[in-house]
């Protein structure tokens, strides 16, 4: 089954409010404003790819999702539906995760919480989405040629 490339779309008005604070020039003193580059240096070590598996071990969906907490990934909910196992991998070093289970879901707005095996991914830092105003500047990460995520697993 082929595998088709979802782009590192993230909920970004939520994830990068910190850095749209950051981009508007307030009243307040200690702004400091990013550039686009600077932003997804610090973020995508937090971004991962996640694929899921049936109940055959077959390539199900993919999708993206950042670490919100250590050990628990933030995606969209349709991306784990009718899957069986999970996989993420993180974008920035390559490192694979199992999904172990959906500790929250909200389906009216499609987003899940997930744990994973490894609790040493970066956690992405949120901001205050209370403070985003109309005409902010909002980012989104794409990374370019990361390809299909490929795993190698044992199967007994």
């Amino acid at each position: 089954m082929k595998i088709r490339m979802i782009p590192l779309l993230l909920i970004f008005g939520l994830t990068f409010s910190i850095f749209a604070n950051a981009q508007t020039k307030r009243s307040n003193a200690k702004s400091r404003v990013f550039s686009p580059q600077q932003i997804a240096v610090k973020v995508l070590p937090s971004v991962v790819i996640i694929v899921t598996e049936d109940e055959n071990g077959q390539p199900l969906s993919q999708g993206s999702g950042f670490i919100y907490k250590p050990g628990l990934v933030v995606s969209n909910l349709h991306v784990f539906e009718r899957a069986t196992n999970a996989f993420v991998k993180n974008v920035k070093t390559g490192e694979i995760s199992k999904a172990i289970e959906v500790v929250a879901m909200n389906a009216s707005q499609d987003i899940c919480i997930i744990r994973i095996d490894n609790t040493k991914f970066p956690v992405l830092t949120l901001g205050n989405s209370h403070t985003v105003r109309t005409g902010d500047e909002i980012y989104v990460a794409q990374s370019k040629g990361i390809g299909r995520l490929v795993y190698k697993r044992n199967r007994k």
